[in-house]
């Protein structure tokens, strides 16, 4: 009996258009940028993503908003929703920020986008205003394990009053 051997191989830019693969050397393809359906609804209700939501909503932004100040009342709630795609090892970490004055409220959740396996999904950030004065936030989405640069960055400057 013989066995037949075959071999084949991908470019990373030919697997793109299948969700559930992922190249090993950059970024998965849910994580190139866009906006997500969440800061659509969101400014869609408020006209913008970063714009001022009612009493007692919480302020939520997308990548879209990454870059653009904040202001915050002591005790305002801010929600941070980035896309990522499980199974390929990235991830969103926060970086930079006071806890002092921007408290993270626990640990991050995810919303996933569809019921396939390795489906995109949003990682969910919230934080408190704890305390007046300002603060540089930053998440890196990495893979925990590499060292190299993120792969992508949110920022956004915040005051708290």
């Amino acid at each position: 009996m013989r066995t037949l051997l075959l071999v084949a191989t991908f470019s990373c830019s030919s697997l793109l258009p299948l969700p559930f693969l992922a190249c090993k050397d950059g970024p998965p393809p849910a994580a190139t940028g866009g906006t997500d359906s969440t800061a659509a609804a969101s400014a869609a209700a408020y006209g913008s993503a970063s714009a001022t939501p009612p009493p007692g909503a919480p302020t939520v932004l997308a990548l879209s908003d990454s870059g653009k100040p904040l202001t915050l009342a002591v005790g305002a709630s801010l929600v941070v929703k980035l896309r990522a795609t499980g199974g390929t090892g990235f991830t969103w970490d926060v970086t930079q920020g006071d806890p002092n004055i921007l408290a993270l409220s626990g640990p991050p959740t995810t919303e996933t986008e569809g019921s396939q396996p390795g489906a995109a999904a949003l990682q969910v950030f919230s934080f408190m205003g704890k305390t007046p004065g300002a603060t540089h936030l930053e998440l890196f989405f990495h893979r925990p394990w590499d060292h190299g640069p993120a792969a992508q960055t949110f920022s956004a400057d915040v005051t708290v009053r």
